[in-house]
């Protein structure tokens, strides 16, 4: 597809009994060890048919890691490799392939308006399929790496929003294409971390899409809504709108560079910003704050060593760059045309969305109702790992768990490479009967 090569192994023909997710971040990293088993109703899930049961959880610190892009591949390895370790203890097994998540590679969406003649005077399940390689075609850029395509809505002789245009009688079908891309550069550097731990790729997906899968409820997904992802070292956006994910894009900020910030205005360690954050930070000003004094260790000096500063100036230097975050979404959601389908609804997940007032400001600059995430809940999944901060972990294992909204490239590819093969139309047929 482009000069990287792409996973092809397909969730469902895993030869492994349990599937397998990471969730790398630039300040942890999580693994998660599941097992899959039938069931015809999964509640909470659109277009479930699976059943997960936690079996193991390795959850480590991130080193080599920013932004969601890898900046020293050894210091990457050796963290993936005792996360992975961990979960495989505690779950008893061995693993050999992982789903894994995309933070990174400023990944960005682009659709795709394609129209094909049909063969006979009704639309069938190849001519859908056909249009849908088209557009994937059409697609390919040698610097971008594709990683979900979105069939989004068809149409038939020029009349659009046709969600299910099997055995319509027209001449040209039509379909608009929702494909997400990434730099092809910084998933090649994550492929061979990942590689170097003896793992294979079963798939990946893009991190707001999957903390959506988590977090958000089918009528949201149905009436419009924007899931914000705000990891430590980016933020990420994905908009559903009528059960189909159909935008998404990234901003290298997030938490960490709130920590950076306290650092540098405080004068005290990162480490030490970061403690002051988490346990005094908060993005909006309250009429106790002047009165309320933190004691902060100063930069190169003994722990015992300390300044007393207000509250307020904690909130000072925390509230812009919050500020900047939301107004920087704000601008691409309006940038991209997608401003109104997003909804009048906002749901933050991630680490950094639980400081206090984020929620508040992300709705005074968006000027939506906004709610925080609460991801899955999973059997099997100790309480430790159930706040948003592991919102794409559990998103992770739903995608695994369930058909997804979007498309893996991978598996297009798959069915091309499998054209010629008996069974190929009753696959297709299941593909078009759990996405349509």
């Amino acid at each position: 597809m482009t000069i990287i090569e792409m996973p092809t192994m397909q969730k469902n023909v895993s030869k492994q009994p349990f599937v397998t997710i990471l969730d790398i971040g630039t300040s942890k990293i999580t693994c998660i060890i599941a097992k899959i088993g039938h069931s015809n109703n999964w509640p909470g899930m659109r277009g479930a048919r699976h059943q997960i049961h936690v079996l193991g959880v390795g959850y480590k610190r991130a080193h080599g890691i920013k932004a969601g892009n890898i900046m020293d591949i050894e210091l990457a390895e050796q963290s993936i490799r005792a996360t992975v370790a961990a979960a495989e203890n505690e779950a008893n097994v061995r693993v050999s392939e992982v789903i894994v998540n995309v933070s990174g590679g400023r990944a960005r969406s682009d659709i795709y308006d394609i129209e094909m003649q049909i063969a006979a005077e009704q639309v069938t399940e190849m001519d859908m399929h056909n249009v849908v390689q088209e557009g994937v075609r059409q697609s390919h850029q040698l610097d971008r790496a594709i990683l979900h395509t979105v069939p989004v809505a068809f149409s038939m002789d020029g009349n659009r929003g046709i969600t299910d245009p099997r055995g319509m009688f027209g001449d040209v079908l039509g379909v608009d294409m929702h494909v997400v891309s990434a730099d092809v550069g910084p998933l090649r550097n994550l492929k061979l971390c990942i590689e170097k731990c003896h793992l294979k790729i079963q798939d990946f997906v893009v991190s707001a899409y999957a903390s959506g899968l988590s977090c958000l409820v089918e009528d949201e997904m149905e009436l419009g809504v924007t899931c914000i992802d705000m990891g430590a070292g980016s933020t990420s956006i994905a908009v559903f709108f009528e059960g189909k994910f159909i935008y998404t894009d990234m901003i290298a900020i997030g938490g960490q560079n709130v920590t950076i910030d306290l650092a540098r205005g405080l004068n005290t360690q990162i480490a030490h910003a970061e403690r002051a954050k988490i346990m005094h930070g908060s993005a909006i000003a309250s009429a106790a704050d002047d009165s309320e004094l933190i004691s902060i260790p100063m930069l190169g000096e003994e722990d015992w060593e300390q300044q007393d500063i207000e509250k307020s100036i904690l909130t000072g230097i925390i509230e812009p760059r919050i500020e900047e975050i939301f107004e920087i979404i704000r601008d691409r959601l309006e940038a991209s045309g997608y401003g109104d389908v997003a909804g009048h609804r906002v749901v933050l997940t991630g680490g950094a969305s639980q400081l206090t007032g984020v929620r508040e400001i992300a709705a005074r600059i968006l000027g939506r109702q906004v709610r925080n995430g609460k991801p899955l809940r999973i059997a099997g999944l100790n309480s430790d790992y159930s706040d948003t901060s592991f919102a794409t972990a559990t998103g992770l294992l739903a995608y695994a768990g369930s058909r997804p909204l979007a498309v893996s490239i991978a598996n297009a590819e798959q069915e091309q490479k499998i054209a010629a093969n008996s069974g190929y139309f009753s696959r297709m047929g299941n593909w078009l009967k759990n996405n349509f």
